[in-house]
């Protein structure tokens, strides 16, 4: 794994593929880069690669806030904040698809924030506003969630990150 060398303007978050040592940030221009390490013992150099526009299209972002890489199957996920969705991508960036809307039903969003994969290939997102944490499939499918507003065991208040 190779530490990170953020040179964009405003990075917010950025996640690593472990494997191909890709790192992805945002920037401020709602473009989401990457960053691929490319190195042997006494050469190395960057490659950077935009993908996206402002939007609200496939491909398309309004402030994309989180992102995870899973290890299972190489897909990027993308926290596009402000349209209240998650974007699916593959390993060389091209679009999947998209799951979640604003809403406060099953696979539906408020203001999500972050976005994790496990080794099982499930996606968790914090849905900040409803308070609570949602579980899919790799997919996109709503699987089950966790959480709701309060101070008490299995409550949460606005949860940000995983």
């Amino acid at each position: 794994m190779v530490e990170t060398v953020l040179l964009c303007s405003n990075p917010v978050e950025r996640d690593s593929d472990h494997l191909a040592h890709v790192v992805l940030v945002r920037d401020s221009l709602s473009i989401l880069v990457e960053w691929q390490w490319m190195g042997r013992r006494m050469f190395s150099w960057l490659i950077a690669t935009a993908v996206g526009t402002q939007g609200n299209g496939p491909l398309q972002f309004d402030h994309p806030i989180g992102i995870a890489v899973s290890a299972c199957n190489g897909r990027v996920y993308v926290v596009d904040y402000n349209n209240d969705r998650i974007q699916i991508l593959n390993s060389d960036l091209s679009y999947i698809g998209t799951f979640g809307k604003i809403g406060s039903g099953k696979g539906q969003f408020d203001s999500p924030r972050h976005t994790a994969c496990d080794s099982t290939r499930n996606v968790y997102v914090t849905d900040c506003y409803n308070h609570r944490i949602q579980i899919f499939t790799a997919e996109g499918q709503f699987l089950r969630m966790f959480g709701r507003r309060g101070d008490g065991r299995g409550e949460l208040k606005a949860p940000y990150g995983l």
